[in-house]
C-alpha cells in the first residue's frame, strides 16, 4: 500500500485531509505537511523526516501548486525514493478521493497514477453543457 502525502503553503493540506474524513473512515497512511510561520528550513525537515519513514514503501505527494516550496522540496529530497515516488501539483479533492480509494483496494503506485491525474482535472459546468448538448443532437 502506497503512503499519501499532502503538502501545502498554509493550513490547506490539513484542510483537505479532514475533508477526506467525509468520504473515508482510515486516513492512517494519508498524511500532511505545511509550510508555515516557521519558515522553509522546518518544512525541509518535516519532508526529510517523511521520507525517511517511508523510504522503503511507495509514496505518492500531493502539493498545492507545481515548483512551489512544497514541490521543489519533496523533489530534492527524492532521491533515495525515485522507483517509488511521484508528485502530483495542484491537488485537489477528486484526485485525493481517487488516489485514497486506489490506497485502499491497495493497487501498486505505477498501476494508478495516471487514473488519479485524470480524476482530478478540471472542467467546466458550460463545457459539460455543450458537451451533453452535442451529443444529443447526434
Amino acid at each position: 500500500m502506497y503512503q499519501i502525502v499532502i503538502a501545502s503553503h498554509g493550513p490547506v493540506a490539513n484542510a483537505m485531509k479532514e475533508s477526506l474524513q467525509f468520504f473515508f473512515n482510515d486516513l492512517e497512511n494519508v498524511h500532511t505537511v505545511t509550510i508555515d510561520k516557521d519558515g522553509i528550513s522546518k518544512f525541509s525537515d518535516k519532508v526529510n523526516s517523511i521520507l525517511k519513514k517511508y523510504k522503503s514503501e511507495e509514496v505518492l505527494v500531493f502539493v498545492d501548486i507545481f515548483y512551489g516550496t512544497p514541490f521543489n522540496e519533496f523533489a530534492r529530497q527524492c532521491t533515495e525514493l525515485v522507483e517509488n515516488f511521484e508528485i502530483i501539483a495542484g491537488a485537489n479533492m477528486p484526485s485525493l478521493m481517487e488516489a485514497v480509494n486506489y490506497q485502499n483496494q491497495n493497487k501498486k503506485l505505477v498501476d494508478v497514477i495516471d487514473l488519479i491525474i485524470n480524476a482530478g482535472k478540471v472542467d467546466s459546468f458550460s463545457n459539460t453543457v455543450n458537451l451533453l448538448s452535442k451529443k444529443d443532437d447526434e
